[in-house]
């Protein structure tokens, strides 16, 4: 069951709503679901659903059939020009939530686990094969939330290397 019903969706014509659903963004000719940045009116933040479903499935597909029950319905959404700057924001926090998980996996790793998957694992996390690297772009959003994550546990790491004499 997602939060909003298939109906709600679309106009009685059968087009799909888009800017309507955010009270920021709404025209007033109907009633919006989310606000685009915190809660307002009562109303949840598609924001605050969005970044910890997207920090444990980067592919955003629980995301999108939690909310919308779609998928296809989101892909929709992400293609508006207007929604660009707020979507790029939530992913790079997102990332960057996530590649701090990695690198605390890394630093409990080094204190003595010695389980190699785990280790594997988070590095795997922290590259983000995933993601087409050839875009410039893409590269340097991969290299920043990366340099966020590491700044994060900076602290762990150096009291880790004195611990261990190093």
């Amino acid at each position: 069951m997602s939060l909003i019903k298939e109906e709600q969706l679309y106009t009685p014509g059968g087009v799909r709503l888009s800017r309507a659903l955010f009270k920021e963004m709404n025209d007033g000719s109907s009633d919006p679901f989310f606000t685009l940045g915190r809660s307002k009116d009562g109303l949840p933040s598609l924001r605050s659903i969005f970044i910890p479903m997207v920090v444990e499935d980067p592919t955003e597909l629980e995301f999108a059939e939690y909310v919308f029950g779609d998928y296809s319905f989101w892909v929709h959404l992400t293609k508006c020009r207007w929604m660009e700057p707020h979507l790029e924001e939530w992913r790079m926090i997102a990332d960057t939530k996530r590649k701090v998980n990695a690198f605390k996996s890394i630093a409990k790793e080094a204190q003595g686990n010695h389980d190699r998957s785990a280790l594997s694992a988070a590095r795997y996390l922290i590259e983000e094969p995933w993601k087409d690297k050839r875009s410039p772009k893409t590269k340097k959003a991969v290299t920043s939330s990366a340099d966020k994550a590491s700044a994060a546990v900076q602290n762990d790491v150096v009291r880790l290397k004195d611990f261990m004499g190093k």
